[in-house]
């Protein structure tokens, strides 16, 4: 198979999934979307899931960089890392710990 015939091969597998995604949108009246947004979905939803492994997420999508990851989807992990800091921050301030704390550092008679 030449050049040619390997992109109209490639050409014809794209139209049959992309027919067929149409066919399910419009069967189950789904809203429209392009079909490399599901690739973005995906990745998103395995950060999230995942806690931010970007190894693990850049295996999985096909990316042959890791920082290709991190470029696109530096958002999602930041918007982790910030609600992280707030859980730990709360944690910090928990009147537990901080009767704990004292009776460790032996500032509080248990």
């Amino acid at each position: 198979m030449g050049l040619r015939g390997f992109f109209l091969m490639l050409s014809e597998k794209r139209t049959v999934i992309r027919n067929a995604m149409n066919k399910l949108i419009r069967e189950n009246d789904l809203p429209k979307v392009v079909f490399h947004s599901l690739r973005h979905s995906s990745i998103t939803y395995k950060l999230k899931l995942n806690g931010g492994d970007i190894k693990a997420v850049q295996g999985d999508s096909g990316h042959s960089q890791a920082q290709m990851v991190t470029d696109q989807y530096s958002h999602i992990i930041d918007e982790d890392r910030a609600h992280n800091a707030q859980l730990l921050a709360k944690v910090l301030q928990s009147p537990e710990l901080v009767a704990l704390l004292q009776v460790l550092s032996g500032t509080k008679k248990e």
